[in-house]
């Protein structure tokens, strides 16, 4: 049995993340290459608060990307991009519910993206300031020729931080770690683990649009609500 939700269940969560790194390994990464196209991988967030609203502080990382990917529209399209790979991080540290993406983004190869990178920087924090938000130089990152490290940031997503290692303590605790905690009796986490889910029901782990047909891949569950 599969309950398939990948914020409140580990086991489906680790499966989902599974499922998404075959993918890309399978058929993205071939597509790519056939294409000759490369990947960046750019990450968002913005300011959040251990004691604001978290499913404000989520709602509002979504609406900013919304209004970011209509602002870049013609900017991706201008760089040869096919599409899009977003991913959704949500750890939980000292400054509350830690929302950010992890966006994979192609372009074909040989474009200078230093362009590409101011602009989608500016517009980035233009969209965070339209939805109220807050966010300050780390706000955005991009990093070119990046398929390695989005592999590997959903291996620190979900089994680094499980690792009780000090780098992984850094990175905030895992829904599944708050509760472990929970289940033995710390109060703190089965809150912070509540207020956590409620942020983040009814969001998608991953989203990747139309990329999938685009290369004519096959679009597996993963990329389902």
């Amino acid at each position: 049995f599969k309950c398939g939700n990948v914020w409140t269940c580990d086991h489906c969560a680790r499966d989902r993340v599974a499922q998404a790194r075959s993918w890309i390994r399978a058929a993205l990464i071939p597509a790519l290459e056939a294409h000759h196209l490369r990947a960046a991988m750019m990450t968002f967030t913005m300011a959040h608060s251990y004691d604001g609203n978290w499913t404000e502080s989520i709602d509002r990382l979504h609406n900013a990307y919304k209004l970011f990917d209509m602002y870049m529209a013609r900017r991706c399209k201008a760089i040869g991009s096919r599409g899009k790979l977003k991913g959704l991080e949500a750890p939980v540290g000292t400054n509350g519910i830690h929302g950010h993406f992890h966006v994979l983004v192609t372009y074909a190869a040989g474009v200078d993206m230093s362009a590409f990178e101011a602009v989608a920087r500016r517009e980035w924090e233009k969209a965070v300031q339209q939805v109220g938000g807050e966010c300050n130089e780390r706000g955005f990152d991009l990093k070119l020729n990046a398929m390695a490290d989005y592999l590997a940031k959903q291996h620190i997503g979900h089994e680094l931080r499980s690792s009780g290692t000090k780098e992984a303590r850094k990175k905030g605790l895992s829904l599944v770690q708050l509760l472990d905690r929970a289940a033995r009796g710390d109060k703190k986490s089965s809150a912070e683990w509540l207020r956590a889910i409620e942020a983040l029901q009814g969001r998608r782990r991953f989203h990747a649009g139309d990329i999938a047909s685009k290369f004519n891949t096959v679009q597996i569950v993963f990329l389902k609500p």
